[in-house]
């Protein structure tokens, strides 16, 4: 046999060795999985987020899914490569309260890792109700009296407007929250 069959014959095997590697690697690739925060707390209503962060020496695809999210919790998981990727997550305003061990896990080939993230699901935030006065003075002097005393009861001077030769001269808007 001559040399050329044998240098063929060699890269054929080498590069099939290789090419075996390769598909083992990417059949389970090994990766590392970390969360930050570890701990989120979600009002009802409202819409947060937290990063996963995927360190590889390879360059696989990575699949990312969350079991143990309450009713009313839904996750929004890209498909992601090695890096740092975001998750959103979005509570309806009837999410179910409390607080829940969501296992984050995410697959690549053969592999996959977990993670628990701490998920606190709040009442929704309250939306401040206001009330509103409306302050008319004849001078300078009786508006500043009269706004010093609203303000030691809590209100707060939303505008004034002057009007020279307007009756009253002086007009005041004013709120607080209501009581």
């Amino acid at each position: 046999m001559s040399r050329s069959f044998f240098r063929a014959a060699t890269l054929f095997f080498f590069l099939t060795a290789w090419g075996t590697v390769l598909a083992a690697a990417q059949e389970s690739p090994d990766f590392s999985l970390a969360l930050s925060p570890g701990v989120v707390t979600l009002p009802q209503g409202a819409v947060t987020s937290f990063t996963v962060t995927l360190d590889s020496t390879e360059k696989p695809t990575f699949s990312v899914s969350l079991s143990g999210l309450p009713d009313g919790v839904q996750a929004q998981a890209p498909t992601m490569r090695a890096g740092i990727g975001t998750i959103v997550l979005y509570a309806s305003p009837t999410a179910t309260l409390g607080s829940f061990a969501v296992q984050v896990t995410a697959r690549a080939g053969n592999n996959s890792r977990t993670q628990v993230l701490m998920l606190n699901i709040k009442s929704m935030l309250p939306v401040p109700q206001w009330e509103y006065t409306v302050l008319a003075a004849n001078s300078d002097d009786e508006f500043l009296a009269s706004a010093n005393i609203l303000g030691s009861q809590g209100w707060e001077l939303v505008n004034v407007r002057f009007r020279e030769g307007g009756t009253p001269p002086f007009v005041g808007f004013f709120k607080r929250i209501k009581r």
